[in-house]
């Protein structure tokens, strides 16, 4: 059975895919709402079920975390955004579908281990 075709085993890879983008938070969402007292979670859900819905489709990480910059650029467009949190990102997903799959994760380059969060600042709305 494929991952993608068992809604169990989709179910458990979206929970995946949620909590890595709720890690690594690459709009910055979260640590901001956090700065005010709140915490959330599965903030990046829309995102994640877009990238587990595709997942069947990638064969390479390239593949994967250009489908996951697709997916942030059509929500959240933002040109400032260091384009290694998509490729750890991918990576992340990636090692969890294969370990969801019982394979072996492979090793993440060290040059995405160490990405800074996204600059936070508070935003104040006023209607």
């Amino acid at each position: 059975v494929k991952l993608w075709e068992s809604p169990g085993r989709a179910g458990g890879l979206l929970m995946f895919i949620n909590k890595i983008l709720d890690d690594l938070d690459p709009m910055g969402i979260i640590s901001m709402v956090r700065y005010a007292g709140v915490d959330i979670k599965n903030e990046y859900d829309p995102e994640a079920k877009e990238i587990a819905n595709a997942i069947k489709n990638f064969n390479t990480l390239g593949k994967l975390a250009g489908t996951i910059k697709e997916v942030f650029d059509q929500y959240f467009y933002d040109p400032d955004v260091d384009e290694d949190i998509y490729n750890l990102s991918a990576y992340r997903i990636w090692n969890a579908w294969l370990v969801h799959n019982g394979r072996k994760p492979i090793s993440i380059p060290q040059n995405l281990t160490r990405i800074p969060p996204p600059d936070c600042k508070p935003v104040i709305i006023v209607a």
